[in-house]
C-alpha cells in the first residue's frame, strides 16, 4: 500500500511539473551532488528519486541560472526531474560553478483589512 501511495504522489508531482519541462542536461560533482541545468529559473520542479533504500518525491525551486541541485544523489539508482529520468552513475563528473545571478524579489501582496 505504501509503495502504491508513493507512486501516486510521484505521478501527480511529475504531471504537475510538466509545464516546466524543457531540454535539460545534468552532471554530477565529485562531492556527490547531481546538478540539473536547462530549467526555467525560479520555478518549482518535480523531483523523484530511487535511492536504493526507498523512493522519495519533492518539489525543488530552480536557481536564477535554471539549475536544480540534488545533494547526495550520485549513488541513487535514478532521479526523475520533470519527467526526465536520469541515471546519476552515467553522468559526467564536473566541478560546480555556483550561480551568481539572483531571482527578482517576489511582489508583495497587500493585506486587505476585513
Amino acid at each position: 500500500m505504501k509503495k502504491r501511495y508513493l507512486a501516486i504522489i510521484a505521478t501527480t508531482l511529475l504531471t504537475v511539473s510538466t509545464a516546466n519541462a524543457q531540454s535539460i542536461n545534468a552532471y554530477r560533482t565529485a562531492q556527490g551532488q547531481v546538478i540539473v541545468t536547462g530549467l526555467k529559473p525560479g520555478r518549482l520542479n518535480g523531483v523523484a528519486a530511487n535511492t536504493g533504500k526507498g523512493f522519495g518525491v519533492s518539489n525543488i525551486t530552480s536557481t536564477a541560472c535554471g539549475e536544480v541541485i540534488i545533494n547526495k544523489a550520485a549513488d541513487f539508482q535514478f532521479v526523475i526531474v520533470n519527467r526526465q529520468k536520469i541515471n546519476p552513475k552515467s553522468l559526467p563528473v564536473k566541478a560546480y560553478a555556483a550561480c551568481t545571478k539572483t531571482l527578482p524579489a517576489a511582489p508583495k501582496t497587500p493585506i486587505k483589512p476585513r
